[in-house]
């Protein structure tokens, strides 16, 4: 089974750069709360979604590395088992994304009820 390279190499730089806008999308959340004045720390929600954005990346790259090359190889005795593992592997990589989305999503929900106050 052959997957495309360059559609892998601009999946993951693109993981990259969304990784990179929400460490500085936390950084200014924090900012801005520091200038309003309020305690709350509501910064730490991007950053745990680009961690867990991260985590989601790493199991996309070990089923690209590891699992997808032994399709090819498979036999009619471990194939069942390397498309268990496949779905297993996937669903964990879109759980993390799905996390990471909503996480960043509640963190720009809850300041913008907490401003247009």
């Amino acid at each position: 089974m052959r997957y495309p390279v360059v559609a892998e190499i601009i999946f993951f730089s693109a993981l990259v750069l969304l990784i990179v806008a929400l460490f500085f999308y936390a950084q200014s959340i924090k900012y801005l709360l520091k200038l309003l004045r309020l305690k709350i720390k509501l910064w730490v929600f991007p950053f745990i979604g680009a961690v867990l954005i991260f985590v989601s990346g790493i199991f996309h790259f070990y089923k690209m590395v590891s699992i997808y090359p032994e399709l090819k190889r498979a036999t009619f005795y471990n194939f069942f088992n390397l498309i268990l593992s496949n779905f297993r592997l996937s669903f964990f990589e879109n759980l993390f994304l799905t996390l990471g989305g909503l996480l960043c999503f509640i963190a720009g929900y809850r300041y913008y009820r907490m401003v247009s106050k």
